[in-house]
Order: structure tokens, then sequence, then C-alpha cells
């Protein structure tokens, strides 16, 4: 049977609680270069931001021009002869139709979501993680010490499982 300390020994706990509050300064820190970068990038958002909005309102445009186009050609579609309906050019025109149809269906502003980090969660369930490490090993069969009398006076000890 291998022998080893149930608890940590003062020198280990001492290393522990060092390791402890090292991670603790080391996250702070990293927290805080975080909480830097996003404020950069806050910062520099507000341009493409800027630039976004400038483009949906440019695609705005594109999407009335688009429906303005198909609102016209269903409409000349629409009081064509059956004749022509059956023919070639209908054909190439129903294509050209459903070409700009599927143009308004399929596009979307460009969405406005400026990116953003955090590590605090991470860092702090980390820190959370390592501190609430074990200190001692439990032992898988506890016991308890046990008075041993003889009559009303205390002849000794022993141990007994629990």
């Amino acid at each position: 049977m291998m022998r080893y300390n149930r608890k940590l020994t003062q020198k280990e706990e001492e290393k522990k609680d060092g390791l402890s509050k090292h991670l603790k300064r080391k996250g702070k820190a990293l927290d805080n270069a975080v909480e830097q970068f996003n404020d950069e990038i806050a910062r520099l958002w507000e341009s493409v931001e800027t630039a976004i909005e400038e483009y949906n309102k440019a695609l705005e445009k594109s999407k009335s021009f688009a429906d303005e186009m198909v609102c016209k050609r269903e409409e000349v579609y629409e009081k064509s002869s059956p004749r022509w309906r059956e023919s070639p050019e209908a054909d190439t025109f129903t294509a050209w139709l459903r070409e700009w149809q599927n143009y308004l269906n399929t596009i979307e502003d460009v969405p406005l979501d400026c990116p953003e980090h955090d590590t605090s969660a991470t860092v702090a369930s980390i820190n959370k993680a390592f501190d609430a490490l074990p200190h001692e090993i439990e032992d898988p069969n506890p016991t308890e010490e046990v008075l041993i009398f003889k009559g009303r006076r205390v002849v000794g000890t022993t141990r007994r499982r629990v």
C-alpha cells in the first residue's frame, strides 16, 4: 500500500494560495486588456456603423427599384395573351423576372451588430475552479476513534469504520 499525505502540506497550501492570487492578478490584467480592446473596437465601430447605414440606404434604393421593375413586368405578363405566354420570348421574359424576384427575396440589410469580446466570465470561472480544488483527499473508509472501557475506566482507544 502506497502512503501519501491526505492533506496539503503547509508549503503546498502557501503555494496554492500564491498561485490563486497570481491567477487573480493576471485575470484582472486580461480583463483590463480586453476592456481596452473593446473600447477601441467601439471607437472604430462608429465609422463602420456609418458605412453600414449608408450601404443599407443604398440597398433599400436598389430593392425599391427592383420591386418597381418586377411589378411593371408582372403587369405586362398578366396583360399578355395566353398565346404569347407559351412562346420562347415569354420563357426568356419569365426567367428574367424570376432573377429579379429572387434578388428581392434573398437580399437583406447588413446587420449592425458590433463584435465584442468578454473574458471576465471565463477568467472568473477558472479562478473559482482553482480555488475550489480540495485541500485533502477524502478517506474512502472513514473511521472514528472509540474509547475502550473496563468498568468506568477508559483503558484504551481503537478505531472503527463509520
